[in-house]
């Protein structure tokens, strides 16, 4: 029987490990609750987070059982302060409580988020003799593995039944780090994949051009060279439009500067909307924008961004850079246009030749929606239920 065309097939249930509860940006991971097996999911998390999500089902929060007694929570302070140098379930005490959890809700198969937190809770998990799953994102794959302490942690995930990353990219890193034996598979965040997207753009050279860019304003997007690249783009095609979805630590310099130079008609920033919002606006775009680089203070790097993959299932050619996973999603002069981190003049340049080109925006749009049926939802979620699932 093909399992990739099953529902999960578990006697007991299946437990979602995440660092933090709740947290808005993570959208990718709370679908894991509503559509994997939503009526036998269970969630373990370390810290109260914002908790947007409202789950309902049975749960354990480290930092809540700690807080339900004075005692106890002078302990768990104790256990922050030593998280540094030992997993957060590394004693007696606290192996004992996520033990508990784990039987009496009869799992059988634990799916963390994070391989920091897929090390947490990887050795309880085990004596358990319980299945294993980690699912790496982002700063697990990027900054941690250029920490000797880190990298020396994940030597204990050999013995993870699988790691799931976002490209090939992400598996040759965790190769180098010494983890050869454990299956490690490259399986993008899926995307819903619309029906229908226009690939035939009006070729009138006086037409506005539509860029949109969205994500978190942080320093691994690089907001500032996002923002210098559509600024010397203008000077050349001053019919340029940049719609821009996303907040974060680095909107407020981003403001000044569209204020000190005049570019409020040019540039319309929309901040944190939702899901819906983010889909109807890629609808009335011609071109995705993301100038993404390593953070030179934390070297936090992207996985496979999930906003890319949207825009290249909206039939939008993608500008973007040679950074981390990108080029193994976006081919470069062919689904879109890359260029080297930092370079600003090297992705206004970008702006410019497809701003000025109908016929290749439509041309590398179609190209990149035909690549993003691979990477739809249906997709990723099959393939975790294969690993998921018990053989």
């Amino acid at each position: 029987m093909n399992r990739s065309s099953m529902s999960i097939d578990l006697k007991g249930k299946l437990a979602i490990v995440l660092p933090h509860t709740g947290q808005p940006t993570e959208t990718f991971i709370k679908r894991y609750f509503d559509e994997l097996c939503p009526d036998r999911t269970v969630l373990v998390s370390f810290y109260r987070g914002a908790d947007r999500w409202k789950f309902a089902g049975p749960s354990f929060c480290l930092e809540e059982q700690f807080l339900k007694s004075r005692n106890l929570y002078k302990a768990y302070r104790a256990l922050q302060k030593m998280a540094g140098a030992e997993s957060l379930f590394g004693d007696p005490l606290t192996a004992a409580m996520l033990k508990r959890f784990l039987l009496e809700q009869n799992v059988q198969v634990v799916f963390s988020q994070y391989l920091v937190a897929g090390w947490n809770v990887h050795r309880v998990v085990k004596s358990m003799g319980l299945r294993h799953v980690i699912r790496g994102h982002g700063f697990d794959l990027s900054s941690s593995l250029d920490d000797p302490v880190w990298c020396n942690r994940y030597q204990d995930l050999k013995t993870a039944d699988a790691i799931i990353v976002p490209t090939s990219y992400q598996v040759s890193r965790l190769r180098a780090i010494g983890l050869s034996r454990v299956p490690i598979l490259d399986v993008p965040c899926g995307i819903d994949i619309p029906a229908d997207s226009k690939f035939m753009v009006p070729t009138g050279a006086a037409r506005e051009v539509r860029l949109i860019a969205a994500g978190r304003m942080v320093a691994k997007k690089a907001p500032m060279i996002l923002l210098k690249s559509f600024h010397a783009a203008l000077s050349h095609v001053p019919g340029l439009k940049l719609t821009w979805i996303g907040a974060g630590p680095l909107e407020e310099e981003v403001r000044a500067y569209i204020s000190q130079h005049g570019l409020e008609d040019q540039i319309n920033l929309l901040g944190s909307v939702p899901q819906s919002e983010v889909l109807k606006e890629l609808q009335k775009a011609d071109i995705f924008i993301q100038h993404s680089m390593t953070d030179p203070q934390t070297g936090d790097q992207e996985g496979a961004p999930v906003a890319i993959l949207e825009a290249m299932a909206h039939g939008l050619p993608v500008i973007s850079t040679f950074h981390s996973g990108i080029p193994y999603l976006v081919e470069d002069q062919v689904s879109g246009l890359l260029s080297n981190e930092g370079d600003f003049e090297g992705m206004a340049r970008s702006i410019v030749q497809l701003a000025n080109d109908a016929s290749l925006r439509a041309k590398m749009g179609y190209e990149g929606k035909a690549q993003s049926h691979s990477y739809s939802w249906e997709n990723e979620k099959n393939k975790l239920l294969e690993e998921l699932i018990l053989t």
